[in-house]
């Protein structure tokens, strides 16, 4: 069952969806999939332990980067799984937007308008 809200769009390396989360030590990724309501992303980390600080926030605040634009949100993982890759932990997982602003929210649904 997909709880997303509105359609979802897949970001690809050339659409420049870029995600840093300030917990602990700055962890930075990448959009794997993005809609208007909230985002997918995907890290690389030395092992599952990396990922220890997001679990204990479960609500945290991420720095969005869409093409040209910066974007604070907080998110709030609803889903994860680890895959292993190339001898690394591979974080994938996704949420809601918790908290944004008028002002974010509006360069999102302009980014979207650019991928569609």
């Amino acid at each position: 069952m997909n709880k997303r809200q509105g359609k979802r769009f897949i970001v690809s390396p050339k659409d420049n969806g870029v995600i840093s989360i300030e917990i602990n030590d700055s962890m930075k990724g990448i959009v794997h999939d993005i809609c208007q309501g909230g985002i997918g992303f995907e890290i690389i980390g030395e092992s599952k332990s990396y990922f220890d600080s997001l679990f204990e926030k479960n609500d945290f605040f991420v720095k969005l980067y869409l093409d040209s634009n910066e974007i604070i949100t907080s998110i709030k993982l609803s889903w994860h799984i680890f895959k292993e890759k190339n001898g690394e932990t591979l974080f994938i997982g996704g949420g809601p937007f918790s908290l944004i602003s008028k002002e974010d929210n509006i360069k999102i649904f302009d980014y979207l308008q650019n991928l569609d």
